[in-house]
């Protein structure tokens, strides 16, 4: 976190900021799981969603291309997080 101070007392408060690519990655990290992996568990999970190769999987991490709702959905179930957290509407605590 980085502070830059402002006009008087007024302090400007930098905070990082976690995109799903980073919460998705973070979260396959946790879980031991490799690209390759995560990709084959989700399209065995979900088979009829396109999108889920390992290439695909590491476009939504670079945060290059956003994950559609049934995308997000076969890899939340894998990872064991809801969608919410996937794209930052909800926290760690209520991911499951």
């Amino acid at each position: 976190m980085t502070t830059v101070p402002l006009c008087g007392n007024l302090k400007l408060v930098t905070v990082p900021v976690m995109t799903p690519g980073l919460r998705l990655r973070a979260r396959r990290v946790e879980k031991g799981l490799s690209l390759k992996r995560l990709a084959q568990l989700a399209q065995a999970a979900c088979p009829g969603v396109e999108g889920l190769s390992k290439s695909g999987i590491d476009r939504f991490e670079k945060d290059e291309q956003g994950m559609r709702l049934e995308q997000a959905q076969a890899l939340g179930l894998v990872l064991g997080v809801s969608v919410g957290y996937l794209v930052g509407e909800a926290t760690a605590e209520s991911a499951a």
